[in-house]
């Protein structure tokens, strides 16, 4: 089975690979070249961005949590070299905004699962996230881009752990 996001297009370089791959494992991945607008996002923790996109049905569940939902896979999985085209946003305000949806699902999603923070937890995933977009993962390459990613993902975090540590007083306080 192949299954890909509603923003994800296979090159012909992918059709090609597909068509001569052994199937000899539970599934593959397929690596994303990702795009804001026209620019290609070739650093920071977009890329390499691997999904899995080809999967034997009868080795595979539903599962992850919102808003991450993904197949689950038992048994060996392969990777293609080629990489699919991933149109995941036209503008970097799109980011922004379906962004911040994702922080709260994520924030209740945790909430639910009973995850416990405290105030220093926001700061220490904002740092960490940005030093591992921009510079570990070479973010800085992406120029503009690459700095608004870093910045955005490190901030997104921060807000994710802070809702969560807000909420944990608010409980404590019930």
């Amino acid at each position: 089975m192949i299954s890909l996001d509603a923003d994800e297009v296979l090159t012909e370089e992918n059709i090609t690979e597909i068509q001569s791959l052994p199937l000899d494992c539970s599934g593959y991945r397929i690596g994303r070249r990702s795009f804001i607008g026209d620019q290609e996002i070739r650093y920071g923790t977009w890329s390499p961005d691997f999904q899995l996109r080809i999967f034997r049905k009868s080795y595979s569940v539903w599962g992850g949590t919102n808003p991450h939902e993904s197949i689950q896979i038992e048994g060996e999985v392969g990777y293609l070299e080629s990489r699919m085209l991933h149109y995941s946003y036209d503008t970097l305000d799109e980011f922004v905004e379906r962004n911040t949806k994702y922080i709260h699902m994520m924030v209740d999603h945790l909430e639910s699962c009973g995850r416990k923070t405290n105030a220093t937890e926001p700061y220490v995933h904002c740092l960490g996230n940005f030093v591992k977009s921009y510079f570990v993962r070479l973010g800085f390459l992406d120029g503009a881009a690459g700095f608004f990613l870093a910045r955005h993902i490190a901030g997104g975090s921060y807000l994710k752990y802070r809702l969560l540590a807000e909420r944990n007083r608010e409980s404590k306080a019930a």
